[in-house]
This record gives structure tokens, C-alpha cells and sequence, in this order.
């Protein structure tokens, strides 16, 4: 059978289970979960025997260095405490305190300056929090209104949770004193705060410092479905005036991973993991306006679009999120840049679809998920169609893949086994060719295509963990598919001092609709590395094979590269003189050729960090090639040796302290070549943050990169391959303004402006050394290789949180792009020249509801009992 046949029949069973499965899959689990319960059931004289026995016994857990465990204990509650800021609820009362907190910095081990009281309480739906933090100024504690998951310069507060006793994942939750929620995963040292989910909490300041509430439902995480839970907990308290840190269980720097520094939470028992069923539906409306070619003026197009997100429980430990017609409108536009390099632009994810619960795929670094819903595979057939044919224009071309349906199911059970599914259907994408006489044509751009992603992670001891990955990918018609299989392992020494990692990936690349393969790869990387204690060194060695290809669901810059890597580096945390802490580092890394196997280059680093006790920060590094490199990809074409010349790059930094209003980030930079070509370059930026008020924040930013006779590939010319001797400058300003209303309605602008000139001097072809010979100019005054590249993006977001996980949007995105053979050296004109230019809009309005399953028979029984009799 055809590979499309599978590919049609995988969208069909999508929609089936989107459409009927998911009410039968939730009500059988609420029946699941009942009869669980009844079965479970005891007496509450035996319940609080229990409860009572949890509080009395110890727990041993491993000393890791200098590490001590605390324990602090959760007491049960009848009567849930009001999340209004206010300790007077009778529950506080009876909970008992976790108090002491230790610094984690700028002084570690030493006590917190401020006394911080943490209590806990619990009932059947939920875990509540309270935290007294006591602070002698209350009038200077940081209130700082920002968006959610930003922490700013802000006071702070937060729990963690390990409920599944792994010491390598926990769940966090957190505010702000101004009152913004942060919520998040933490895997090791790693926090990501893109995780999000729906949860109460309330601050309030008074004489004594201030006051944080939560109250955290047990749909809002997971846990495991046992009578005793065993669950590590550790808190966080963030004194901005001060630069202080500290956590209720010492976190020690010098020791690697954070959830097992935690300690115990006591005497939680007997709760149930409740159904876990959310739907978040949108509506949006979305008018777009696009450049033509052959048009004077531009048109908008309206639409009107909807969507659903859908959230399930499965069990106690894993999550199906489901998307259909999911809509990326609200996301910030891309920093795009002219890439004169012969590799691929990485750009961040920024789409919450694929920003949330993604931990776990990370394993086997094998997805970089803008494949998913982004280019279009052939996006520049349209543009080679019309190239000689001045007959056709391109009147529409969509940069984004027509992305139907998205499916995840992750979590990680009691035992520590980890799974993960990640699937993506998209539907065909066309351009329209503009004949003439009112004639179009369409040219297909995107097959129908499915994307398969599917993890299994084990944890071990120590901090360890193995996983086995598969990435596949399916189009339709004659497009090629790819299928791409790995494992990465991390094994640690019981004194969490010593690691051992790799990983191993296959990748076999089809031709449709065949069984025949066009090419197979390998990949592998080994190393060994100390990762606690103030020194720690890091050796490994790395092997992209020629034939390794991950690129249809993967990322990965080149292949056909092997790379031999030593690092050793100091760390000190503790103040000294008129420091506050340092890191001074040394490596250096040796790149081959894989195929044929000869070398490439030898690179030498070499640099420091500091933090002073007035909390200036400098840094500094020289990057140091003795040997001349010899570059097998900058040549596009025939892969000859470009040999370039030993070279040295001094970069440093400086940040001023960012407790003040206005705070500066300075970067500098200065590279020269050894060799007679006189080919340096300079570079310097300075990002500001400037708050004028709690709720308004300007945020300038300008950088700049020049370089003198720079040699690299230009074009080709019949069939041959042109190198250049170029000077390059490149301005990039964007100014960022922030204001908001409240912590839940904000306006957000973002201007940005790219201008890159690239100014060819003279021409040269690669002699078979690979030194670049002189040669005239072989290019008219038509198609000479100068840039003037312009582009202009504007982005407005007016966000409003008007109920827990509900939403309204005001987005207005603006862009414009010339780019231009002529050269025009002046600023401020390739600014005015840039705003005539024909633009593209989007202006959309979308609204997102978020419904819980629990609210919602909540509600249906209250009024059924208030019916009359």
C-alpha cells in the first residue's frame, strides 16, 4: 500500500479519537477512578492512624556531599483556607512551620537575612501554601508588574515538588510579590517555565514583610495513586534589593542537579489523583494583508477561524494534549537576518503548542519542532517557476505549512518510566501563479504530511537515566520520507561526582511510496566529565557521519564532521575580596572531516566571569585558531577546501547591577586574521532596561557588526563558483514597551529594524589548494552580489487574562523587507527607504475559554440541588 494511504489513514483515526474518543476515555477513568476508590476505601479511624504515623516516621535519605535533608510535614485539613493574602484561616494554625532558610547566594550556606515561615496544608482537591516572608523594609520590597513566568527584579516566592520520589523532576509554582504567577517543570538544574497550568494564589504586603497564598488543585499536577505519598519538597525565596537567594533545603552550588538537594514533605495521605480533563476553545478572527508582485495595492483578506485544545488525564502519570486547527497568530515574529553562511538559521519556538510538556522530547536532541507547521518543503518552487518567465508573478505564496492536527501523550510513572508520543498532521499548501489576463495557476508546496515522534525514558540511580527515541516522517506524492532512531544515556557515580554520557542515532531517508532507501547515517557522541565540586573537566568526541541526516524533524547545522572536545573549568561561589563569585574556564576542540577523513581546524578558548560585590558583572574570552582552518562548506556546490587564516576574537562583556531603574548590558568584540588579507571585524552591542514605573518597562537595544575584506562564496556564474572579498556592517535596533494594567491585562510593542550592507570589492575562484585566486569581475551592473538588506517588523500584543486559563488577544503584526542590489550607506535613509515599501499585516482577535471537567459537574450538581423538591 502507499505511503499517502497511511498518511491519509493516520489523519482519519486522529480526528476519531479527537472527536468520540476522548469523552468514552474520560468517563471510562472518572468509572476507573470510583471503583479504584471504593476499593481503597477504609475507615476514617484508620486514616488518621496513618496520618499520624507519617508525621512520626523517618525517612533516610542519601547525604549527597555537604547536603542535609530537612523534613517538614503537611497537615490535613477539613476546612480549606480563604486565598485572599490573609494568615488568620484556622488551617494555618495548626500546620507546623518550615522555617531556616539557607543562601544559596550571594553568600552560600550562610543564613537568609529575613526570617521566612512555610506552611502547608491539604484536603481532597487540594494542596494550599502559605509563606509569612518577613522583611524589615517593607516600603522597598520589589513589585515589579510583568508577564506570566517572568520573574524579573521582582521579590519571590516558590515550592517545588518531586511527588514521585525521581530526585531528577519536580513540578514549581510561584509568585512574585506584585503578584505574577510563575509555574514550571524543573528537570536537574534545568527550570522551564513554559509549562503551564491552572491554580489560585494571592500576595498581600504588610508591617512585617509580606504574604503569599496558593492553593494548587491536584488536577494542576501529578502524583502518584498511592495511600502514603513520598514526596521531596524544597521552597525558594528571592530578595531582590539584597541579590538574595535562598531555599528551606540548602541547594550547595557546587553539587550537580537541584530536586535531590530537596527535602521531605511528611504525613500526606490518603488523596487520590482526581480525573484531569480540560477543553480550551478558541475563536479568532484573522485579517491579512500580503505584498503582490504585479499589484500597486494590497488587499485584506478576513477570515474567521476556531479551534480547540484539549487536555486528558490518562491514569496517574501521563497527559494527552490534543490540538485541532491549532492558530499561531499571537506569536512573536521571527529575528530573521541575511544569511550570507551556507548553513540554516536556527529561530527560537515560540508557539505554547510545542513550548509546553516538551521535556522529555528533547531527549536524543532529534526534534527541533519548527519543522512542524513551518516552511513549506519545496516554498521556493513558486519563485524558480517564474524566475525566467516574465510572463507569471507570484501572487501568493504562504511561508507556513497548513498544520491540521497535533497529539502529544507524555508523563513519567512511579517506577520512573517516562513515554512520550508526539504527532502532527498537515494538510497540502499551494502557491498561486498570476498567468495574466486574470488567469492563476497553483503550484503545490506542501504535500500532506505526518510527523511521528515516540520517547521511552527510563531513570536510574544517581541521577541517571537512559531513553530510546524514533522520529518518522511522511508526505504524500514523490517528496522523500525520514526516519531517524537514537538512545541517549547519562550515568552517574553514587557520589554525584563523575558522569558518563552519549548518545547514537541512525536516520534512513526513503523515496516515496517505494521501499527503496536513498541514503542511511550515523551518529554518536561519547563523553566523560566531573560535574560537582569547584573544578570539573568535560572530554568527548563527536561523529556526524556524511550520510547522518535528522533534518525532516530534527535540526542539525552539517554533517559529515567529527569533533575531539577538552574543557576544564574553576568555579568559585563563595565571596572573596571584592568578589561575589567567579568562573574561569579553558578548552579547546579538534574538527575533522569525516569523509575523507582530514582535518579541518583546531580552536583554543580561553576566558572568565565575574560578579563583584557591588553585583557588576564583566566577562571576558579569546577564542585563539594557530592553524589555518580549512572550511569544506563554504563552498556550496563542489565542496572544495576554502582555506582561511589563523585568527584570534577577543569578546567581553559587562552587565551593570539590575537592581537599579536603568541597567545596561554591553557586549564588544575584535577579530583579525593573521595572514596579509587585513580581514578583521568589530562588533559591539547594548541592550537597556529601563523602568520608569512598576507597570511601564522600556527595553532599547542596538548592535553592530563590521568587517573588513571578509572572503567567502558570493554566487555562481555559469556553473562556476565566485568568491568574494567583501565588507560587511550590519545594524540591528529594537525598542521594546511594556505597560500594564494589572498582572492580568497588558500591552506589549516591539519594534525591530535589520539593515545589512554587503559591499563585494573583489572577485577570486578557489585554486585546488583552496587559496582564493584573483579574477575581474565577472557580474554586471544587473546582477552584482551586493546587499542592501532592509527589514522592518512591528508587533503589537494587547493581552488580557480575564478568568484562570481563559484569555483575549488583540494582535496587530507589521513587516515589510527590501532587499536591494543598489547600496545606500546612509541610516536614516534605508529607514525611510524601507517604510515605502509595499507592507504585510495581520490583525486578529482570538479568545480562549478554558474548561475544567471538575467545574463543570461541580456547577451541574449545585443546581440540581437547588432545584425545588
Amino acid at each position: 500500500m502507499p505511503r499517502s494511504y497511511y498518511l491519509l489513514l493516520n489523519l482519519w483515526l486522529n480526528l476519531f479519537l479527537f472527536i468520540f474518543l476522548l469523552p468514552i476515555a474520560s468517563f471510562a477513568q472518572s468509572k476507573k477512578t470510583a471503583k479504584k476508590g471504593e476499593k481503597k476505601a477504609i475507615s476514617a479511624q484508620n486514616k488518621q492512624k496513618i496520618l499520624k504515623k507519617g508525621e512520626k516516621e523517618a525517612v533516610e535519605l542519601p547525604a549527597l556531599l555537604t547536603v542535609q535533608h530537612k523534613r517538614g510535614a503537611a497537615k490535613r485539613t477539613e476546612q480549606a483556607p480563604k486565598i485572599d493574602g490573609k494568615l488568620d484561616d484556622v488551617a494555618w494554625e495548626l500546620a507546623t512551620p518550615m522555617s531556616n532558610f539557607t543562601q544559596y547566594s550571594p553568600n552560600p550556606g550562610a543564613p537568609a537575612t529575613f526570617a521566612t515561615d512555610v506552611k502547608i496544608v491539604y484536603t481532597d482537591k487540594s494542596v494550599y501554601v502559605s509563606a509569612m516572608l518577613h522583611d524589615d523594609a517593607p516600603p522597598k520590597i520589589r513589585k515589579e508588574i510583568t508577564f506570566r513566568d517572568a520573574i524579573s527584579d521582582d521579590d519571590y516566592f516558590a515550592v517545588y515538588l518531586d511527588c514521585f520520589d525521581d530526585k531528577q523532576n519536580a513540578f514549581l509554582f510561584g509568585t512574585t510579590a506584585a503578584g505574577v504567577q510563575i509555574d514550571g517543570r524543573v528537570n536537574g538544574t534545568i527550570e522551564d517555565l513554559q509549562w503551564n497550568t491552572v491554580w489560585k494564589s494571592a500576595v498581600k504586603t504588610n508591617k512585617d514583610g509580606w504574604v503569599v497564598e496558593m492553593e494548587i488543585p491536584y488536577s494542576a499536577f501529578r502524583f502518584p495513586d498511592r495511600l502514603r505519598q513520598k514526596w521531596n519538597i524544597n521552597c525558594r525565596r528571592d530578595i531582590r534589593r539584597l541579590r538574595e537567594t535562598s531555599y528551606w533545603n540548602v541547594i550547595d552550588p557546587i553539587v550537580d542537579g537541584t530536586v535531590q538537594q530537596f527535602g521531605r514533605l511528611d504525613s500526606v495521605a490518603y488523596i487520590k489523583p482526581p480525573m484531569r480533563l480540560g477543553f480550551i476553545p478558541y475563536l479568532a478572527t484573522v485579517s491579512r494583508q500580503t505584498p503582490v508582485a504585479d499589484r500597486e495595492t494590497t488587499t485584506w483578506d478576513t477570515k474567521i477561524t476556531g479551534g480547540m485544545d484539549i487536555k486528558l488525564g490518562l491514569g496517574e502519570s501521563y497527559t494527552l494534549d490534543a490540538s485541532i486547527v491549532p492558530d499561531f497568530g499571537q506569536v512573536q515574529s521571527d529575528d530573521v537576518v541575511l544569511n550570507l553562511t551556507p548553513f540554516e538559521i536556527r529561530f527560537d519556538e515560540n508557539r505554547p503548542l510545542f513550548q509546553e510538556n516538551i521535556d522529555i522530547f528533547r531527549r536524543g536532541n532529534l526534534l527541533y519542532s519548527r519543522r512542524i507547521g513551518g516552511r513549506p518543503i519545496n516554498y521556493n518552487a513558486a519563485n524558480d517557476l517564474v524566475k525566467n518567465d516574465s510572463t507569471r508573478r507570484v501572487a501568493y505564496n504562504p511561508d507556513r505549512a497548513n498544520l491540521l492536527n497535533t497529539l502529544k501523550i507524555s508523563g513519567r510513572d512511579k517506577r520512573g518510566l517516562g513515554f512520550g508520543l508526539l504527532n502532527a498532521v498537515q494538510g497540502k499548501s499551494f502557491a498561486q501563479i498570476n498567468r495574466g489576463k486574470g488567469l492563476m495557476e497553483n503550484i503545490e508546496t506542501d504535500p500532506r504530511t505526518n510527523y511521528n515522534m515516540i520517547v521511552v525514558d527510563k531513570l536510574l540511580k544517581n541521577n541517571s537515566y537512559i531513553s530510546f527515541v524514533n522520529t518518522n516522517v511522511l508526505r504524500e506524492g514523490l517528496q522523500r520520507d525520514a526516519n531517524v532512531t537514537g538512545t541517549e544515556f547519562r550515568l552517574v557515580t553514587p557520589s554525584n561526582m563523575f558522569a558518563l554520557t552519549g548518545r547514537a542515532a541512525f536516520s534512513s531517508i526513503y523515496k516515496n511510496d517505494t521501499a527503496q532507501t536513498i541514503k542511511r547515517g550515523y551518529s554518536y557522541l561519547f563523553g566523560i566529565s566531573k560535574i560537582s565540586g569547584s573544578t570539573r573537566f568535560d572530554v568527548s568526541r563527536s561523529v556526524d557521519s556524511d550520510t547522518y541526516d535528522p533534518n525532516d524533524m530534527g535540526f542539525l547545522l552539517t554533517n559529515n564532521l567529527v569533533r575531539n572536545h577538552l574543557g576544564i573549568s574553576r568555579v568559585n561561589f563563595t565571596p572573596r575580596g571584592a568578589t561575589n563569585k567567579m568562573n574561569v574556564y579553558m578548552n579547546t576542540t579538534y574538527t575533522e572531516l569525516f569523509s575523507p577523513s582530514v582535518y579541518m581546524s583546531w580552536l583554543f578558548n580561553v576566558g572568565a566571569q565575574i560578579q563583584f560585590r557591588n553585583f557588576l558583572e564583566i566577562g571576558g574570552n579569546m577564542a585563539y585558531q594557530p592553524n589555518v582552518t580549512h572550511d569544506y562548506f563554504e563552498a556550496r556546490y563542489t565542496r572544495r577546501r576554502f582555506v582561511r587564516p589563523s585568527d584570534v576574537m577577543l569578546t567581553g562583556t559587562i552587565q551593570t547591577d539590575t537592581r537599579k531603574k536603568a541597567s545596561v548590558l554591553a557586549t564588544f568584540g575584535y577579530y583579525a586574521a593573521s595572514d596579509t588579507s587585513h580581514w578583521t571585524g568589530y562588533s559591539a552591542a547594548v541592550d537597556a532596561r529601563l523602568r520608569l514605573s512598576r507597570q511601564f518597562t522600556l527595553i532599547p537595544s542596538i548592535a553592530t557588526r563590521f568587517y573588513k575584506n571578509e572572503s567567502g562564496f558570493a554566487d555562481t556564474l555559469k556553473g562556476q563558483e565566485i568568491f568574494g572579498v567583501r565588507n560587511r556592517q550590519e545594524i540591528i535596533t529594537t525598542i521594546t514597551a511594556n505597560y500594564f494594567f494589572s498582572s492580568t491585562a497588558s500591552v506589549a510593542v516591539r519594534a525591530r529594524h535589520n539593515w545589512t550592507l554587503v559591499d563585494y570589492q573583489k572577485f577570486g575562484s578557489l585554486d585546488d589548494e583552496g587559496i582564493l585566486k584573483p579574477i575581474a569581475n565577472p557580474f554586471g551592473d544587473d546582477r552584482n552580489p551586493n546587499r542592501n538588506y532592509n527589514i522592518f517588523n512591528l508587533d503589537l500584543v494587547y493581552r488580557w487574562i480575564f478568568a484562570p486559563g481563559s484569555e483575549l488577544n488583540l494582535i496587530w503584526k507589521h513587516s515589510i523587507i527590501n532587499d536591494s542590489r543598489a547600496l545606500q550607506y546612509s541610516y536614516t535613509q534605508n529607514i525611510n527607504d524601507v517604510l515605502q515599501q509595499k507592507q504585510a499585516d495581520l490583525i486578529s482577535v482570538k479568545l480562549l475559554y478554558f474548561l475544567d471537567s471538575a467545574k463543570l459537574k461541580k456547577r451541574k450538581r449545585t443546581v440540581v440541588s437547588d432545584a425545588p423538591q
